[in-house]
């Protein structure tokens, strides 16, 4: 069962992700924006979580010059109470360890270019061991 839920996740979020269309934009996204960021996958202890993200507006030139980073937080709560950088975290792909079992996960992304931009995404969990 635990696969079909996973499954069924990813399925949501590609979902979701393409239902995303410029007609949905807010009025205050910049070009080069970062507008999506999520994190799919189950928060347990050992279960690999993925970063998703979309931006707007980019050229070919954007791709090719611009860096993105990545930092994965903890946090005591959904709200955010307290959070904390992840040592070591910084790929689109984070496992939980026992460090952060009870602890609430969000990933943000930073993409460096002519007009850089950072976005978290809501926080999940808490983990489970």
């Amino acid at each position: 069962m635990k696969l079909n839920l996973n499954l069924l996740k990813s399925f949501i979020l590609a979902l979701f992700l393409g239902a995303c269309s410029t007609d949905d934009a807010p009025t205050d996204i910049l070009e080069n924006d970062i507008r999506v960021v999520v994190i799919s996958g189950t928060p347990q202890v050992g279960e690999e979580l993925t970063a998703f993200y979309e931006v707007t507006g980019f050229t070919t030139l954007d791709y090719e010059t611009a860096t993105t980073a990545i930092k994965w937080w903890s946090a005591e709560d959904a709200s955010g109470t307290n959070p904390i950088i992840i040592p070591n975290a910084t790929s689109r792909t984070f496992t939980p360890t026992a460090n952060e079992v009870e602890k609430f996960i969000a990933v943000e992304v930073t993409v460096e270019n002519s007009s850089n931009g950072s976005r978290r995404s809501r926080y999940t969990g808490a983990i489970n061991n």
